[in-house]
């Protein structure tokens, strides 16, 4: 009877041993997944980051001149003269150009695409 004993112990510890392997392995795929399934969730979480364009500063440069903008335009109604209105000119061109930069700051236009821009432009001849 210890005979038999001793060979259903070493049975179990076999066994136990078998399974601690599996469980091993199961733990250690359980942990891969995991490991994988956070770096997929920063690198998602990154590119939706570089996707976003910050166009903050030219929000903030735009209000700004937009505010001068007005207070130029009750200026120069009060106190009509050319240089009053140059000034309100130049200050809504500078705005113009501000929302411009945004919107091609928005829309990601390649270098190659905003050369083409500038050719045509500089090939208007009807002087828009």
């Amino acid at each position: 009877m210890v005979v038999v004993g001793d060979v259903y112990l070493k049975h179990i510890r076999i066994d136990c041993k078998k399974s601690d392997k599996k469980m091993d392995i199961k733990n250690l795929c359980s942990s891969e997944r995991m490991e994988s399934e956070l770096v997929e969730k920063i690198a998602k979480d990154v590119l939706e980051k570089l996707n976003r364009v910050y166009v903050g500063d030219l929000d903030q440069q735009i209000a700004k001149y937009e505010q001068l903008a007005q207070l130029q335009k009750q200026y120069f109604e009060t106190i009509p003269n050319l240089e009053n209105c140059h000034n309100h000119r130049a200050t809504v061109k500078r705005i113009t150009d501000l929302k411009m930069e945004r919107n091609i700051r928005m829309l990601r236009l390649s270098p190659d695409m905003l050369s083409h821009l500038e050719n045509s432009n500089n090939n208007n001849h009807f002087g828009f």
